[in-house]
């Protein structure tokens, strides 16, 4: 049994929530007296403490380099169902919003990608984190990104599968057009133990998405998004990523969506969400304050997705697979060149 098949925690969404708090805090800025009244009642707040965080996050510094604000986003597996296999962040993503022009820039890094200086594939750094820096190990992904990518990152924030889930539920779902139909017999049942069961029967699910738009539960969307046994071009990592994108817009059309935002309840309801799991990593009012810095471009939000070219596949990739017997047996992606590396980066994500 390939244990990889349960450590597909999807990072992409994380960059939902990042949209998700820039609406909230539009929701703050845009809303009136009388309509907050209605979401201070959903969310808890006194009318006092909402004074006073709308204040204090309209007088709030945004941190950011050269007007551009950086996110490290992991997807961490946290299935309880695992035993005592490490987590791993299997994907990675780095967010780069222009403060100035409200356009999200995004990359995905693999999850296969070798760093030679710590000798280990790069899903592995949240796992080593955690003997660095046990009360935050988050900060050695986050050093080891910002060295390869000569990128300051302000926040990292980490994210699990029932984060996801619930947020994409919280929604009422997300309709997504499917492009594609494929069958994957073989997807990982999240509610079996696989410490202990190796019945393949019992291991795995047959899951299929017929071509079209769909509205999506949470479940729905994780398992649409974390396919990789579909035995045809689907299940490669390049349509799996391009599944990701589509998810991601989705969501972002669902978030922009005058019904969502114009809803207090759910507005409420989001906020509570957001201080229950995130608050701590970016606080409520520097989202306040990146509303503020944004609201006058709010209509020419962009948000463009990007992924590391890979050669020879693309003639000018950065990266590439190297024989198997570089690496041990090991399948992994190399750095072709690191400076090279470094400027693809910067070029995607300041675009």
């Amino acid at each position: 049994m390939d244990i990889k098949l349960f450590l597909k925690a999807q990072l992409y969404t994380l960059l939902f929530l990042f949209i998700l708090l820039f609406i909230t805090g539009l929701a703050f800025l845009t809303g009136g007296y009388f309509k907050y009244r209605s979401f201070y009642k959903v969310s808890g707040l006194s009318l006092n403490d909402s004074y006073q965080l709308v204040r204090n996050g309209l007088k709030k510094d945004i941190s950011q380099t050269d007007g551009y604000k950086n996110i490290l986003v992991l997807g961490l597996d946290s299935l309880e169902n695992r035993g005592d296999i490490p987590p791993l962040t299997d994907t990675m993503m780095l967010v780069s919003l222009n403060l100035d022009s409200a356009q999200f820039n995004t990359l995905s890094f693999p999850r296969d990608l070798w760093n030679e200086a710590y000798q280990t594939r790069i899903n592995a750094l949240y796992f080593y984190g955690q003997e660095r820096y046990p009360d935050n190990p988050e900060q050695f992904p986050k050093e080891v990104i910002s060295e390869l990518s000569g990128l300051d990152i302000h926040h990292t924030l980490v994210l699990s599968f029932d984060q996801v889930s619930q947020l994409i539920d919280l929604l009422g779902g997300i309709e997504v057009d499917v492009p594609v139909a494929f069958v994957d017999e073989e997807f990982p049942r999240t509610d079996v133990d696989v410490t202990t069961e190796r019945d393949p029967e019992k291991l795995y699910k047959t899951i299929e998405f017929e071509q079209g738009k769909q509205v999506m539960s949470g479940q729905t969307a994780l398992e649409y998004i974390r396919s990789r046994k579909s035995g045809d071009d689907e299940g490669t990592d390049i349509a799996r990523g391009v599944r990701q994108q589509l998810v991601i817009e989705s969501l972002v059309s669902k978030l922009k969506q005058r019904d969502t935002i114009t809803n207090l309840t759910l507005m409420g309801e989001l906020y509570n969400f957001y201080q229950d799991n995130f608050s701590q990593v970016i606080t409520i009012e520097e989202l306040i304050a990146i509303g503020n810095k944004l609201y006058p471009a709010r209509d020419n939000l962009v948000f463009t997705g990007h992924s590391i070219s890979i050669y020879p596949d693309d003639e000018n990739g950065v990266i590439w697979h190297p024989p198997l017997w570089q690496y041990n047996g090991e399948w992994v992606y190399a750095v072709l060149d690191n400076d090279q590396l470094r400027q693809y980066i910067q070029d995607k994500l300041k675009g």
